[in-house]
């Protein structure tokens, strides 16, 4: 953390560290992420962007908090290894009558040290109106905006 900025020699260091090596890098950021997919990784890899969604989709629909929970700390794991130090997720399946979904997120980033921005996503299009997943994981706009709030 950068404490000040001034002009003139630096204040004399509580710590040196020799490492004529090595190069010092800030923590990385991944803004972009849909951490609940690492529980289907390698599930129907050689479709097309929809045909994968079609097909996943329907797993999809029985996530719970417990399997975002894990597949979250799998992803997050991953990110911290390499050097990630503050990330995102864009959730947006949320299967009818399963709570705590946004909240094993939330606990899985504070489990690690992970500094994380968690992104509420939403689907209100489902397959019986034309749009590609199952009605079982859509919601309604005003449950959406509730819950966003």
């Amino acid at each position: 953390m950068i404490a000040e900025v001034g002009s003139g020699d630096p204040p004399p260091a509580d710590e040196v560290i020799n490492s004529p090596n090595c190069v010092a890098v800030p923590g990385l950021v991944n803004a972009h992420d849909h951490m609940y997919q690492w529980a289907t990784r390698g599930y129907a890899p050689d479709g097309t962007l929809f045909e994968w969604l079609r097909a996943l989709y329907q797993v999809w629909a029985r996530i719970d908090a417990d399997i975002v929970r894990v597949a979250a700390r799998a992803a997050m794991s991953r990110l911290l290894l390499s050097g990630c130090t503050l990330s995102t997720d864009h959730h947006y399946v949320f299967p009818r009558g399963r709570a705590g979904i946004f909240e094993a997120l939330v606990d899985a980033a504070r489990e690690l040290g992970l500094r994380f921005h968690p992104c509420r996503g939403s689907m209100s299009l489902g397959e019986s109106k034309g749009g590609l997943p199952p009605d079982s994981v859509v919601e309604d706009e005003d449950s959406i905006l509730a819950d966003t709030e």
